[in-house]
């Protein structure tokens, strides 16, 4: 299926909730990649670990906790 780009599927996450939480991160998120080096296994073959890091402030608690709850669904590891 070269030349075609697939649809990210994000589990029980309406569109209206997947476009809120893109205009959230737009706004006022970040989303980074943080690597860590460790040693090499047969597991890990290169010696690194990539962890996808999403950062989202604002002072509102009601979206922080609507957030992680979209979040939670699609993602394992939440924390507030």
């Amino acid at each position: 299926m070269t030349g075609h780009i697939k649809e990210l599927q994000l589990p029980f996450v309406t569109d209206y909730e997947k476009g809120w939480l893109a205009g959230l991160l737009d706004g006022d998120g970040v989303l980074g990649l943080h690597v860590s080096k460790n040693g090499k296994s047969k597991k890990n073959k290169r010696g690194f670990t990539w962890k996808l890091v999403i950062v989202i402030c604002n002072t509102n608690l009601n979206i922080i906790k609507f957030a992680s709850q979209l979040l939670r669904r699609v993602i394992i590891d939440v924390k507030v």
